[in-house]
């Protein structure tokens, strides 16, 4: 057990506190102004692996003084633990054939798999940047988003795809290689993609929807298909 001494370099000793009273040994204690890298990382050191330093509790006693005080510590839980699964069709490429009556091929970049997601909000980035300090970086979260996508979305409403059968490509981390789609004679043709969201995580799955119209006829053509 240590007493608390205030002082200004934002340093903490010993790494390790719980609870103190005045009748205790002396130890160094943390400003609360100090928001400093050094700061932040000797709060690291005041609790368990795998928790975040949150505060500090006092207990004053009649005459003002200090009688005790604890670390507050609260786990650092897994980002995919708490966010809400979305999933969406992310369009990957339009091909305009409308005034050729020859088939036309068209290029695109296919990304499959999972990174950070493409619609990452402010908030969620920097949800990132502080997982990542616990050890949740996109490779380490992938089994949990697996397992947190799997069970809430289920059968895509969007597209009839079962979440819980996607292959490893799903759940590995992201790589894009280029490919090529065709388009018929006479025809517009877009091509999408299934695509999952949960927090910062961001999965490409290989699912896709194209639509074609032929201009002349107004035909509409949809087919799904994995590649």
């Amino acid at each position: 057990m240590i007493n608390v001494t205030l002082i200004q370099d934002g340093s903490v000793k010993p790494k390790r506190m719980v609870v103190g009273s005045k009748e205790d040994q002396n130890a160094t204690f943390v400003s609360s102004g100090h928001t400093d890298n050094k700061s932040s990382k000797n709060y690291e050191q005041l609790c368990d692996p795998g928790q975040a330093f949150t505060g500090i509790s006092v207990l004053v006693d009649e005459g003002g003084g200090i009688k005790e005080w604890s670390w507050m510590c609260d786990n650092v839980l897994d980002p995919t633990e708490m966010c809400e699964p979305q999933e969406s069709l992310g369009l990957v490429l339009q091909c305009d054939n409308s005034e050729s009556g020859n088939e036309l091929e068209c290029s695109y970049s296919k990304t499959i798999g999972v990174g950070v997601s493409t619609t990452i909000t402010e908030t969620e980035r920097q949800e990132m940047t502080f997982s990542a300090e616990f050890g949740y970086s996109i490779e380490n979260g992938i089994p949990g988003l697996s397992a947190s996508m799997s069970a809430s979305l289920g059968f895509s409403e969007l597209v009839g795809y079962e979440w819980s059968r996607s292959d490893t490509t799903t759940w590995t981390e992201e790589t894009t290689v280029q490919a090529t789609m065709k388009v018929r004679p006479y025809a517009h043709s877009k091509l999408e993609q299934l695509v999952g969201k949960c927090s910062f995580y961001g999965t490409s799955v290989n699912f896709f929807k194209q639509t074609d119209i032929n201009v002349t006829s107004g035909e509409e053509t949809i087919s799904y298909f994995s590649m």
